[in-house]
């Protein structure tokens, strides 16, 4: 169920405002028990502009009564997909509005890269496509060490041609955006209440007001009827309009910023030369897939990267790369080529594979299971990563349900993938099984071990994240130090953390838990001035 108040929180001043000023159609009472109550607290938990839950944003109002028993809720038409190209970009219409785009490369890679998505994700995940650019570099890598990256919910990108793109997708397809609208529609011509406005709608449908003098109103009306622009005009008298409230005014100000912010949305994914037809593309676009999924579909093993633990993201993110891309067999850039593996060299099984190569023993109890302790005719460690993630692969597919593996299912999924490698070159599987299967066997998996202590130490192994803390343990300072987790990093952070102003300590996240590394104790700025007093390290 969701938790109201960190949903609130996040919600912020402004947005609270603003939802509590609306009326929405879907009300839900505040204890569910039906499936649809229980859909809209799942629905309310991810935008709570979606719905209204009796209590907490609304008052004195009563749920909607359920639908009578045996009432079928109409779907959607079919609408097939359709491919597009233009000027060397490919836009794919998913139907219901749903547009994504590929540019960079050329048109045999960009082809190339539609048909994996296609082929890897099923419609219904397709549909939570809409607006992702996916980019392919100029480089043989995405940026330096990185096959691919991707960047969620961005309103700005410095290259041009995704700024061309994003201009060519269609109206964004957001159910946040009819009660914002609405709000401002409702509030915007009293901005100036007590002047004379002109009230102009153009092409697109966007009213704009112009506030003007009584004795220009009609010599203005007539000079925009002329203008090409302009569908209609009409005066707004200043008797008509009720003056804003402050509070409308914050409401106002807040929905046009949310608009704006949902409208310029979209999501990029950039990928190597090298890295275009493999499973990077299919590895990057469940990251996407991950940041749609509703949060109570995720459990305790698998959560959501909330940007303190990017191994737990990457990990889970790859594994699922493991269980879903068909093809899995290693072309001429995998590490042993027409063997079962990951057709290019990318992912994250190498830093379980390097400690095993270089001690020529398992890391863990884990890998010993797995590989029957076995290393010597593994020479690189790309060999040993291939065989790694044959491993996890042949734990995602085993069996025909989706819960948790019996010892003796794991030992025949382990023997079989040595023995008949072939038939799970095309076993990849998609949604609804694979998040679940995932979910439950996570930890029954080698790349669970990424981030452990037998493999990086305590602290992360991708990236280190760091915070400064004030004595009510609310976050006043982030700090995200990019790199493989060096030991250096730790006094780089404190020795930064420790100027915060205030008093409080200074805490690094170890799997998404705060771990106390240091105080800080300094003085509060006022007015631009501060007291001259030494910092205190610890």
């Amino acid at each position: 169920m969701p938790n109201f108040e960190q949903t609130r929180f996040m919600q912020g001043d402004m947005g609270r405002q603003l939802d509590d000023a609306q009326n929405h159609s879907e009300i839900a009472p505040r204890n569910p028990k039906t499936p649809r109550d229980k859909a809209l607290h799942r629905a309310w938990y991810k935008d709570p502009g979606s719905a209204d839950i009796v209590g907490v944003d609304t008052k004195g109002l009563t749920p909607t009564p359920p639908k009578p028993p045996g009432t079928k809720t109409p779907k959607p038409p079919k609408t097939p997909t359709s491919v597009k190209t233009d000027k060397g970009t490919i836009f794919v219409n998913e139907g219901n509005n749903v547009t994504w785009a590929v540019i960079g490369g050329t048109k045999k890679m960009r082809d190339d890269v539609v048909k994996n998505a296609q082929h890897n994700f099923n419609k219904g995940e397709r549909q939570n496509f809409d607006r992702v650019v996916i980019q392919i570099g100029k480089g043989d890598s995405a940026s330096r060490g990185a096959a691919g990256y991707y960047q969620n919910a961005i309103k700005f990108s410095n290259s041009k041609p995704v700024r061309d793109v994003v201009k060519k997708f269609p109206p964004v397809n957001d159910p946040r955006l009819k009660a914002h609208k609405k709000l401002i529609n409702e509030l915007a011509p009293r901005v100036d209440a007590g002047s004379w406005q002109i009230r102009r709608v153009n092409k697109e449908g966007r009213i704009r007001y112009s506030r003007t003098a009584k004795w220009r109103a009609d010599s203005k009306l007539l000079f925009w009827k002329e203008q090409p622009n302009i569908v209609t005009a009409s005066i707004i008298r200043p008797d008509e309009l009720k003056p804003l409230t402050d509070a409308e005014r914050s409401q106002l100000g807040a929905a046009r910023r949310l608009v704006d912010d949902i409208e310029r949305e979209f999501h990029f994914i950039k990928l190597g030369r090298k890295f275009y037809d493999g499973g990077t593309p299919t590895h990057e676009l469940i990251h996407h897939l991950r940041m749609s999924r509703p949060s109570e579909n995720f459990s305790g093993h698998v959560p959501r990267y909330a940007g303190k633990d990017k191994d737990l993201e990457e990990s889970t993110t790859d594994l699922e790369t493991i269980g879903r891309h068909n093809p899995w067999i290693a072309g001429p850039k995998g590490a042993t080529p027409g063997k079962l593996g990951r057709p290019t060299r990318s992912g994250y099984y190498h830093k379980l594979a390097e400690n095993a190569v270089k001690n020529k023993k398992p890391n863990n109890v884990k890998e010993a299971r797995m590989l029957g302790g076995v290393f010597a005719k593994y020479q690189t460690t790309t060999e040993l990563a291939q065989a790694l993630e044959n491993q996890d692969r042949a734990l995602l597919v085993q069996g025909k349900n989706n819960k948790k593996l019996t010892d003796k299912q794991i030992q025949l999924a382990l023997a079989k993938v040595q023995k008949e490698p072939k038939k799970y070159i095309n076993a990849g599987i998609k949604s609804p099984p694979l998040p679940v299967r995932l979910d439950n066997r996570y930890k029954q998996t080698l790349i669970a071990e990424l981030g452990k202590n037998n493999i990086g130490g305590k602290q992360e192994r991708v990236d280190r994240y760091f915070a400064a803390l004030d004595p009510q343990g609310k976050e006043t300072t982030k700090l995200h130090m990019k790199g493989s987790g060096q030991a250096k990093n730790a006094p780089a952070a404190k020795r930064i953390l420790s100027t915060t102003p205030g008093k409080g300590i200074i805490v690094e996240y170890h799997d998404g838990k705060p771990k106390q590394i240091g105080k800080f104790e300094n003085p509060v700025k006022r007015n631009g001035f501060t007291n001259k007093r030494k910092t205190r390290f610890n």
